[in-house]
This record gives structure tokens, sequence and C-alpha cells, in this order.
């Protein structure tokens, strides 16, 4: 879903700032920064997060810097996702449980039981 949702995410945050529709930049890096950061890509997370503070505060020089960094980290994660050829977990056969797997009945149960009257 990452690389369907925010693979072109660079371009759409350039073409909203030529619109100028800075509010929509923001919210572009904003998400962009929260889906990098929960799938552990820190430093793409770090350069959504420049952006969007340089947008929310209006440093059109800042965010020109920061939008580059971020199409940079964008691009180097696409491409490392891209080459792990990764495929839909529902089209993966599903596990069998081998008999060695299996949790064994525990003899050691027994061993807590009261010992019969006899």
């Amino acid at each position: 879903e990452f690389l369907r949702d925010q693979r072109t995410v660079a371009e759409a945050i350039r073409d909203a700032l030529r619109s100028g529709d800075s509010e929509g930049a923001q919210r572009l890096a904003h998400t962009l920064k929260g889906a990098a950061a929960n799938l552990g890509m820190p430093d793409l997370a770090q350069a959504a997060g420049d952006l969007e503070t340089a947008l929310r505060q209006g440093k059109t020089d800042v965010s020109t810097n920061a939008r580059h960094h971020l199409a940079t980290r964008l691009t180097v994660v696409v491409a490392s996702l891209d080459s792990l050829d990764l495929v839909a977990p529902s089209t993966l056969p599903k596990p069998s449980t081998p008999s060695a797997a299996r949790p064994a009945k525990r003899p050691a149960a027994r061993a807590f039981r009261s010992p019969s009257r006899g």
C-alpha cells in the first residue's frame, strides 16, 4: 500500500505548490511523514517532516531544498522496495504445520496430579 499511495507524492507536492496549494502540499508531506514513520523509514519521515514544517512556516527557500531532499529520499525508498519484488500476502501459499512443530501432549502434567488412593 505504501508504494501505491506514496510512490508519486513528491510530484503531487510539487504540483500542489505550483498551483498555490501550500496547505495541500503540507497535508501530503504530513501523510508521508506518518506512513514512513510507521514503516520504520526514519530518514524519509524526517525529510517529510522538515518539508511539512517549512511549508507551515511559509519558508519558501527552505521548502524548495526540503522538497528536493524529500524527493531524493523517496526515490531511494521506492527503488529499494521495488527491488524486493514483493508478493501480496493473499497470493502466498498457506503454511502447513509439520507434526514436529505441533505441541506434544505434556507428560509432565501427570506429575502434578494427586496420586490415586488404592
